[in-house]
């Protein structure tokens, strides 16, 4: 230091002066040596070789070893000039320290520096060097630190040439003060900078079909991943890890460094050179390294293990059998390194196998399936066993990701994990969830049934052959499908094809898939496809069969087949398509063949319910074959639908006018009839159950309730000529059909709506009693709309439906009697009104009615009115009296009749008739209900 510097010596404390002093003269380029603390003050941009060379050099050895260990460790040679100068300078100028301080540690060790020391316990070596000087051990660790450094640069500088070449050492640095400067070993690697030229290594896909799939890298790659090849720094970047963390730090955390960077060559070439420090952290490191980088790129940099030829983990080169020595005993001492994550023995095959499988699945949580094919393809190629099933699972997913048009969604659901815990069902829907009419069939040429043999040779391949699990699981993913997707696989199935080009070769299991898929479909109104499907089933002919056997044959098929697909309590849900496989199963030819008879019949039928806007399903016009009543309750909805407006295939263009609607009509029944019955007895259709008076009621019916009765009359008379409908039957028909309209009416008005109808709907039938009763209970209906009878039930106006089923329809008559002051007045209209409501000739309601008016009367204080009503009850009363009293003399002779007779001269001989009034009391107290206690009251009064 200058005459102006503080007491203390070179390697004394500093004061901030001192440290500016000395940061002058280094900036003058003084030649002055500093001291050690001076040079552990100086920032490293003021730090230069000459200036490193000249104060290491004038210290003396224990010193300088601990000026170069610290400089090192606090990271100031932060240039390769600078680290080459401190290593070079410690490395000569320290090696007689060294060896002093090592044979010190020997002797405390008792061994030889020659070894072994891969059984020297930890233990021992603590003891040892806590027998020695600190200022010995600090020489040791101080030389470590150096050792460490100079292996490690010599290591930079292989990697990295271009960093060291374009450093270099300043002018003035004498070659005794750098001849301990060690030459770089002659290691040839691979220039980082340059484009990697290696090709990745082709491997046979078993799935590929001639089109390659090069861009799958890129599409799995993050946007900001380098695809040019290279994962090492360019020429205009600096090395990815500072040098003097590359100097310092342990080198399994320099190699992580690297990998998480994506410094593949760098890390190759460093692995090549440290093999015995690296090697426990091998599977760390490929580990760390992004997902993102291609496994050829591994491969490539000979960074991905693989298994030699006795079974177990392929020795790395070099170093990697060297023993250990006290230099790495010492080095591991004073920078114990991070714990082992990977054993330091070589991997079995199965362990290995076992890492790699670890590999794919952390792949798998990121949807990087294009990278993980790669994997398992790189993994056979370094004879890592068993990957087949992975290698399999991922082409066929490969296959599902990129082939069958996933939708985003639908892609992040499938990953290997999924893939491999999904059932063969849930793949194949998979596979063809986006099919269309159109690709359905190469599609389960291309991707499903690769898959299904894949399975196929895994059963074979684990012992437990399954030589139907092809037809099996195909034949499931046929019975999965809707009718329109199934179409095309049964056009490409016709028998007419040559075997090896259908879909499905065998005949018998064609028509047992169309049985089943066609009875277990739940679709209505697709009977195009249905037919469609049909028409592409074998043809066969029973030859030589017994009319008889036949016969039995088919009904015994119908009914089995029929009360399989009926519900039950049991089983209230209809049968699937693949339970109706299984019952077609085991069913002989001649039952299939007459089974598909029986489906022809239901297409037709079918076909002729949708025209009427009444859509079944197929198998209920199988499960009701043999149920008239349900097939009965189908004929209704049909009448019901064409009357509603159905058309039938009918337009008015068809033909026009009011034709339209009597053709109609006419095809209505038509295919009614078509419906009730074929040649074949047991082949009916929907109707074949249905007698023909009830096929002509429903259908009478219907028409009548359209309201058309012209076109009725019309069909009336075809329905006598064709089909015998007798006038009895017919009579049925319309007072059934105006009673059903009477009872929906909303009012009583003869004059609109559907009592008009009701009203109308009676001149279909020839006039008969009952016609004309029924005509006046509509007209006695009306009467009572018009006089608002309130309802004693809902308190509103009286319903037609009231009116109907009022139990006594007299009353009816009193409700009006009560609800209306002066209807006494108009006694002609209330007997008419009672006569239409079916007492027409009955002269007890007449009389009943007589005192109703007499009551009314009264209580309104018309008392001659009420005299006269009573008149004529009385006169209804002689009337009966007289008749009854004929009849008894004819059941019981001359002398009762005369007894009879003076009895009632007797009672005529009172004042005003007393015997008559008495007789019409007597009644009207024995029936109350009828004719009530106000009659009586009446007569008295008058």
């Amino acid at each position: 230091m200058s005459s102006g510097a503080s007491s203390a010596g070179p390697d004394g404390p500093l004061l901030p002066e001192d440290i500016d002093i000395a940061m002058t003269d280094v900036n003058q380029h003084s030649a002055r040596p500093l001291g050690k603390a001076e040079l552990l003050a100086l920032p490293p941009r003021d730090l230069t070789p000459s200036l490193l060379a000249t104060s290491l050099g004038s210290m003396r050895e224990s010193d300088m070893l601990l000026s170069a260990g610290e400089l090192l460790h606090s990271r100031k040679a932060s240039d390769i000039s600078l680290a080459r100068v401190i290593v070079d300078i410690a490395m000569d100028k320290g090696s007689s320290a060294w060896t002093e301080a090592e044979a010190l540690l020997l002797a405390r060790l008792g061994r030889e520096r020659a070894g072994p020391w891969e059984d020297l316990p930890v233990g021992q070596l603590s003891e040892a060097m806590g027998g020695l000087d600190e200022d010995v051990q600090a020489v040791l660790r101080s030389y470590t630190a150096v050792q460490v450094a100079s292996r490690r640069l010599a290591s930079f500088e292989a990697i990295w040439p271009s960093s060291s070449s374009s450093t270099q050492v300043e002018q003035g640095v004498s070659l005794d003060e750098t001849s301990g400067i060690e030459e770089s070993e002659g290691i040839e690697v691979d220039d980082p900078w340059a484009e990697d030229q290696a090709e990745a290594i082709e491997l046979d896909d078993p799935w590929e079909t001639g089109s390659t799939r090069s861009t799958r890298s890129a599409r799995s790659q993050p946007s900001g991943a380098d695809n040019s090849g290279s994962t090492g720094p360019t020429p205009s970047q600096p090395p990815p890890i500072p040098l003097s963390k590359f100097l310092t730090e342990p080198i399994s955390v320099v190699a992580l460094d690297l990998a998480s960077s994506a410094s593949l060559e760098a890390l190759s070439a460093l692995r090549k050179r440290h093999p015995a420090e690296l090697f426990p952290y091998r599977l760390s490191v490929l580990e760390t390294i992004p997902a993102w980088v291609p496994p050829a790129e591994l491969h490539s940099a000979d960074l991905l293990p693989s298994v030699g030829e006795e079974g177990y983990e392929t020795k790395w080169p070099t170093d990697s059998d060297s023993s250990l020595t006290l230099n790495d005993v010492l080095r591991d001492y004073f920078s114990p390194p991070p714990p082992d994550v990977a054993p330091r023995n070589r991997l079995t095959a199965d362990e290995l196998s076992t890492w790699y499988e670890g590999r794919l699945s952390s792949l798998d949580k990121m949807g990087l399936l294009d990278l993980q094919l790669g994997w398992v393809q790189h993994a056979a190629s370094l004879s890592v066993p068993s990957l087949d099933s992975i290698g399999e699972d991922l082409s066929l997913l490969s296959r599902l990701a990129y082939d069958s048009d996933l939708t985003p969604a639908q892609q992040s659901r499938w990953t290997l994990h999924s893939w491999r815990s999904s059932s063969p069902s849930d793949i194949v829907s998979a596979y063809l969830s986006n099919s269309t009419s159109d690709s359905i069939v190469p599609d389960i040429r291309r991707l499903v049934l690769p898959y299904l043999y894949v399975l196929e040779s895994r059963a074979e391949r684990s012992g437990q052959p399954d030589a139907d699990i092809v037809h099996r699981l195909l034949y499931e993913v046929i019975l999965g499908l809707p009718l329109h997707l199934a179409l095309p696989v049964f056009e490409a199935s016709k028998a007419t094809l040559p075997k090896s080009e259908r879909v499905v070769a065998d005949d018998v299991a064609v028509a047992r898939l169309a049985l089943a898929c066609l009875y277990g479909s739940d679709q209505r109104n697709v009977w195009a496809t249905m037919s469609s499907i049909f028409e592409c089933l074998p043809v066969w002919e029973l030859s030589g069969a017994n009319p008889e056997d036949d016969s039995e044959l088919t009904s015994t098929t119908l009914d089995s087949i029929a009360a399989f697909v009926r519900p039950s309590v049991t089983s209230p849900k209809p049968p699937r398509a693949k339970d109706l496989f299984v019952f077609f199963q085991p069913l002989p030819f001649a039952s299939l063949s007459r089974a598909l008879d029986i489906l022809d019949v239901h297409l037709e039928s079918g076909e002729a319910l949708a025209r009427w806007d009444v859509p079944v399903q197929l198998r209920f016009l199988l499960q009701s074959a043999r149920d008239a009543r349900e097939q009965a309750e189908l004929a209704e909805k049909m009448v019901r639908r064409a009357a509603a407006g159905a058309s039938g295939g009918i337009t008015a263009t068809t033909r026009g006018g009011a034709g339209t609607e009597e053709a109609r009509w006419n095809r209505l029944w038509e295919d009614m009839i078509k419906l009730n019955g074929s040649g074949d007895a047991l082949l009916r259709g929907a109707f074949g159950m249905i007698r023909g008076d009830e096929m002509m009621r429903i259908y009478l019916g219907g028409l009548l309730r359209s309201g058309k009765f012209d076109v009725a009359r019309k069909m009336v008379r075809r329905l006598e000529a064709e089909h015998g409908l007798s006038t009895h039957l017919l009579e049925e028909i319309v007072l059934d059909t105006s009673r059903e309209l009477y009872e929906n009416a909303e009012n009583g008005n003869i004059h609109t709506g559907e009592m008009k109808l009701a009203y109308d709907c009676l001149t279909v039938a020839p006039a008969s009693p009952a016609i004309h009763k029924e005509r006046e209970f509509i007209e006695a209906t009306s009467r009572l709309t018009s006089f608002s009878v309130t309802s004693p039930r809902s308190g509103g106006q009286m319903s037609p439906v009231e009116i109907r089923h009022t139990k006594n329809k007299l009353d009816l008559v009193r409700l009006v009697l009560h609800s209306s002051k002066d209807a006494y007045k108009h006694d002609e209209l209330m007997l008419d009104l009672a006569d239409k409501l079916g007492y027409r000739g009955d002269p007890v309601a007449r009389g009943e009615v007589l005192g109703m008016l007499a009551e009314s009367a009264t209580l309104a204080g018309e008392w001659d009115a009420a005299y006269d009503h009573v008149q004529g009850a009385v006169e209804v009363a002689r009337d009966v009296h007289k008749r009854l009293g004929r009849e008894k003399r004819r059941s019981t002779g001359e002398d009762s009749g005369r007894r009879a007779h003076a009895h009632v001269s007797a009672g005529e001989a009172g004042p005003s008739g007393g015997a008559s009034a008495g007789l019409f009391r007597c009644r009207a107290e024995t029936n109350p209900t009828r004719l009530g206690g106000g009659a009586g009251t009446g007569v008295a009064s008058a």
